[in-house]
């Protein structure tokens, strides 16, 4: 699969799906707000923020849950940033993150999420 922004190979194994909104992630350790998910899946997310997230990192993620979603309590997961590239706007970056361990209880409500969350393909 070609990348959208840079026509660069794709080389997931999973399909992402772009979300409806932007949620903020924070760090765990120090508590600072990270970036705000782009897309997501159980294996991996992708973060844009306006600072350079450090590569090759394990993270310890809080993704705040908005309004919409039924189980408002954050979902917490261990993540380490695998690649880094400038977003659209020049003023921001994208992070990729691999989330390898997920508990199946994790891996249900990100699955929740994105059934909640994802954007529609077809209007696009």
């Amino acid at each position: 699969m070609v990348g959208m922004k840079t026509g660069t190979i794709d080389r997931r194994r999973h399909r992402r799906w772009p979300l409806l909104l932007y949620l903020r992630v924070y760090d765990l350790d120090g508590d600072a707000l990270l970036g705000h998910l782009v897309d997501l899946h159980t294996e991996g997310l992708m973060l844009v923020s306006s600072d350079p997230i450090p590569l090759g990192r394990e993270f310890r993620l809080r993704l705040e849950m908005p309004a919409e979603v039924s189980a408002r309590e954050p979902i917490r997961v261990h993540a380490r940033s695998v690649r880094r590239n400038r977003d659209v706007n020049p003023d921001l970056f994208d992070t990729g993150f691999r989330m390898p361990a997920l508990s199946p209880p994790q891996t249900a409500r990100i699955k929740t999420l994105i059934k909640d969350l994802r954007v529609d393909q077809s209007l696009i």
